[in-house]
C-alpha cells in the first residue's frame, strides 16, 4: 500500500498519463462534433512505434517526436477520409484501424527487433523548476518531468479555452448539437 501511493509511483503516473491526456484532448474535439472515434488506440500505438523508430534512425529524440506526430496525423487523415468522405461507420473504421495498426506495428517491428536498445542519452528535455524546490511532495512528483508532460497540461488548458472561448469552439459545438441548423 505504501508503494502504491509513493512519490515515485505518483511521478510515474503523471509521466505515463501524458500520452493518454493528449489523445483524449484530440478525442474531445471529435466528440463535440458528434464523430465517435474508437480508433484512438491506433493513433497512440502507431505514433509510439514511429517515434521510437525515428529516434533510433536519427539518434535524436526530437526527430522521433516529429515521426510520432506525422504518424498520428496520417492515422487521423485515414480515419477522416473513411468517415467523412466515404461515409463509413466510425465504429467499424475505428476497430479496423486498431486491429490494422496492431498488425502493422508488429510486422514492422520484426526487422528492427533491437532498435529499442539504442543510445540511452536520447531523452527529451527535462525541466527542473526552481519554484517547486521548497514544496516537499509536489517537487518530487512534478519536477524534472519531460517536456511532453508539461505540454499535456498546457494542451488540456488550451483545449478548454479553444472549445468554450473562441468562435471556432462555438461553431464546433453547434455542429455537434444540430448540424442541420448550422447548415441553414
Amino acid at each position: 500500500f505504501q508503494l502504491l501511493f509513493s512519490v515515485a509511483t505518483l511521478a510515474a503516473t503523471i509521466r505515463l498519463s501524458a500520452p493518454l491526456a493528449l489523445a483524449a484532448m484530440g478525442s474531445v474535439f471529435g466528440h463535440k462534433a458528434k464523430i465517435f472515434n474508437i480508433g484512438l488506440e491506433s493513433y497512440v500505438l502507431t505514433s509510439a512505434f514511429f517515434a521510437t523508430w525515428g529516434s533510433y534512425l536519427f539518434e535524436n529524440a526530437f526527430m522521433g517526436l516529429l515521426f510520432g506526430i506525422v504518424a498520428g496525423i496520417v492515422m487521423s487523415a485515414v480515419f477522416g477520409t473513411f468517415v467523412l468522405h466515404f461515409k463509413s461507420d466510425p465504429i467499424v473504421v475505428g476497430i479496423a484501424m486498431n486491429l490494422s495498426s496492431w498488425g502493422l506495428t508488429s510486422l514492422l517491428h520484426i526487422p528492427y527487433q533491437g532498435f529499442h536498445t539504442g543510445p540511452k542519452d536520447q531523452e527529451l528535455w527535462q525541466y527542473p523548476h526552481a519554484f517547486l524546490d521548497g514544496i516537499p511532495v509536489v517537487d518530487e512528483i512534478f519536477n524534472n518531468q519531460n517536456i511532453l508532460v508539461y505540454m499535456a497540461f498546457a494542451v488540456v488548458i488550451l483545449s478548454q479555452i479553444v472549445m468554450y472561448r473562441t468562435p471556432f469552439g462555438l461553431r464546433l459545438r453547434g455542429v455537434g448539437i444540430n448540424d442541420k441548423a448550422i447548415q441553414t
